[in-house]
Order: structure tokens, then C-alpha cells, then sequence
């Protein structure tokens, strides 16, 4: 949750289609992803994987509306070098440990969560 909730307003956050992303929204208090709620308490925690219930499904069609120049946001950059600058990050969150679909399938079965890993699979059978 700490490394939701760390990253700023904007960051892209991969997803298993290539080219597709999820676009961080997170307010003040409240953690949202596509501006979707993301409720802070996981439903699984097993130390490898870790599943967050969400208010409605994303959005796959989401993208931030383009700031006017006018506007006035407090959200911002955090550039390769760490430095904050401008208002909204491009950079592409993902993780090289990261591992398979297939994976985390046989880690929910295994912990007991075989409704969920089925619902899982079923999300995702054109991959």
C-alpha cells in the first residue's frame, strides 16, 4: 500500500496487454487508480502478491484530461532523477521481478483463493 500511495498524480502503472496502462488518480486521503477507489485494506496478502478491492472495474479507455493553461494543480512530476518538475509523470511503473499471469493464478489456488484465481483467468483468456 506504501508503494501505492508513493507514487505521484499521473504515473502510468503497467498492466499484462502491452501498450495498456492504469493512470495513478490518488487525492489527498483517498487512494484511486483510473479514478477508481482503491480500499487500503488488501482482501489477500501473502507477501508475493497482494489483491486490493476497488469500488467498480478500470476504465480501459481512461486518460487524464490535458490541463488548460490556466489551471492550477498541485500534483507533481517526479523525473528519472527524482527532482520534482512539471505536473504529471509519463514514466511507466513496472517491476523486472515481477512475475507471470499464469503465476499469480497458481499462487491464489495454492493459498486457498481458487474463486478469485478462476475469476482471474477468466479476465484474461485472450492473453
Amino acid at each position: 500500500l506504501h508503494s501505492l500511495r508513493s507514487l505521484p498524480f499521473g504515473a502510468n502503472i503497467a498492466t499484462l496487454l502491452p501498450g495498456h496502462y492504469l493512470t495513478v488518480t490518488t487525492s489527498n486521503r483517498r487512494l484511486s487508480i483510473n479514478n477508481v477507489t482503491v480500499n487500503p485494506t488488501p482482501l489477500l496478502g501473502d507477501g508475493y502478491l497482494i489483491i486490493f478491492q476497488t469500488e467498480s472495474f478500470f476504465d480501459p479507455y481512461f486518460q487524464l484530461p490535458r490541463p488548460s493553461y490556466g489551471a492550477c494543480f498541485s500534483a507533481r512530476n517526479i523525473d528519472g532523477a527524482g527532482n520534482g518538475r512539471g505536473f504529471r509523470s509519463n514514466r511507466l511503473i513496472s517491476d523486472s521481478s515481477t512475475f507471470s499471469f499464469q503465476e499469480a493464478s497458481s499462487a491464489l489456488r495454492s493459498s486457498g483463493c481458487s474463486v478469485m484465481a478462476s475469476f482471474l483467468d477468466m479476465q484474461f483468456l485472450s492473453l
